[in-house]
């Protein structure tokens, strides 16, 4: 939910004259400082070279690369509104996902929690007009 918010705010709001590439290249440094951070300061446990060339460099394509760079397309021209709505739908997917293909359990309160977060960005997003 934070890389999105972050990912929305800088597609819609930081470096508008700058290329959909570059501010996508600059928001993947960003996340890659954090993260290396992240992995220096828990593993604990040897890196498995295998693991990454099987499945390393399939996640980063369809995971980190190519939705930054749509996303920084594709926000200025929706704007934030419905992009923040589009985007939430990603909760979903990812779920059933992980469902289907993972055999993960999900139960009822999980999907409570995800119908309530997107009922909260659709109404943030939606102009009631007074009768």
């Amino acid at each position: 939910a934070i890389s999105f918010t972050t990912t929305m705010f800088t597609a819609n709001r930081v470096g508008i004259g700058v290329s959909s590439a570059q501010r996508s290249l600059f928001m993947l440094l960003g996340g890659f400082i954090i993260v290396l951070g992240f992995a220096f300061a828990t593993q604990t446990t040897a890196f498995n070279f295998g693991i990454f060339a099987k499945w390393g460099i399939i996640l980063a394509l369809f995971g980190t690369i190519i939705p930054p760079l749509l996303f920084n397309a594709g926000f200025p021209l929706t704007g934030i509104g419905l992009g923040s709505i589009v985007s939430a739908l990603e909760l979903p997917v990812s779920v059933l996902m992980a469902y289907f293909i993972l055999n993960e359990k999900v139960n009822a309160l999980q999907w409570i929690g995800i119908v309530l977060i997107i009922l909260a960005i659709v109404i943030m997003n939606v102009n009631f007009k007074k009768k």
